[in-house]
């Protein structure tokens, strides 16, 4: 048998309803359904993350090596661009997210937090840079743009000494961190108590 969130099973006997509740003890509320715990996401438009941070963990990340899905896709439409752009300035401000359901319930989301990380080739990386929209959201000053010089052509297999020992030098510092990340992604996230997944943030103090 399934119910809604919150639904209430009605008895088979007749029951009174006051103030919209029921009030006979033989009344079952639905169990709530269990978080959602996917935490990477590669593409997304904006009701569908605030979707997902509602019914799942406080924390997601969106991570593509194929930038130009996101950019190019459904959110980034000419009719979507503005709301999806706002919606991730709003997100990286920490601000609160308030959702009108069609049931014109409101929903409010308090401390989520959400990483942006896209890897694009540079003619997609231009038409993103001199977006208008991008740049007076203020999109581009809340992101950080890292432009490598690109290894096409450059790179050459060798016997080189030299070049075997940097290379394994570098491999043992990637085990490191990757080592580390697994450490960051066991932490349990601390919540508030009486919930399922609003974070219980420390606070920074900041020197003098």
């Amino acid at each position: 048998m399934a119910f809604q969130k919150g639904q209430r099973r009605k008895p088979k006997q007749d029951f009174d309803v006051i103030d919209g509740d029921f009030k006979d003890p033989n009344v079952e509320l639905a169990p709530e359904p269990p978080l959602v715990t996917t935490i990477l996401i590669s593409d997304v438009t904006i009701e569908g993350l605030h979707r997902r941070l509602e019914t799942g963990t406080p924390s997601v990340a969106v991570v593509t090596d194929e930038g130009g899905q996101f950019f190019g896709g459904h959110g980034m439409k000419p009719e979507n661009a503005l709301k999806t752009i706002a919606g991730f300035s709003k997100l990286w401000d920490g601000a609160p997210i308030s959702k009108s359901r069609a049931s014109s319930e409101t929903v409010v989301l308090y401390d989520k937090r959400v990483s942006l990380y896209a890897m694009i080739q540079p003619l997609v990386a231009q038409r993103v840079i001199g977006d208008p929209i991008m740049k007076d959201q203020g999109f581009l000053s809340r992101v950080l743009i890292a432009y490598p010089d690109s290894k096409i052509g450059s790179r050459k297999i060798t016997n080189d000494p030299v070049y075997i020992a940097a290379k394994r030098k570098a491999q043992a510092v990637l085990l490191t961190y990757n080592d580390r990340i697994k450490e960051l992604l066991n932490i349990e996230l601390q919540v508030l108590p009486d919930t399922r997944a609003d974070l219980n943030l420390r606070q920074l103090d900041l020197s003098d």
